[in-house]
């Protein structure tokens, strides 16, 4: 970790209906604080999703200080691994189905 030694700071964050406290340094980054909260919930940190004051905390290089307000509580959001991508194939050369019925 990068601010070992230095000042912690208390992070609530509210979670399925609990709250829990994370101590992390006072120098960490958005990405740091996902992951301290992803291992106190044994949960990837690629579901969490985390706002704070109704905004998304997307960039995961931003320092924590800059975007989380001192006092303020986090929510987390388990959004589920992402859905596998879909694929649909549409044949446009004729008007009819790519599948030709059978015989």
């Amino acid at each position: 970790a990068s601010g070992e030694g230095g000042p912690l700071r208390r992070v609530e964050a509210r979670y399925a209906g609990r709250t829990m406290v994370v101590d992390i340094a006072e120098g960490a980054s958005v990405g740091e604080l996902r992951q301290s909260c992803a291992l106190a919930l044994a949960e990837p940190a690629a579901c969490l999703t985390m706002l704070c004051a109704g905004h998304k905390l997307s960039v995961e290089s931003a320092a924590m200080s800059d975007v989380i307000p001192l006092g303020s509580r986090l929510m987390l959001l388990n959004r589920g691994p992402p859905p596998p991508p879909r694929l649909t194939i549409v044949d446009t050369r004729r008007g009819t189905p790519a599948n030709p019925p059978e015989g």
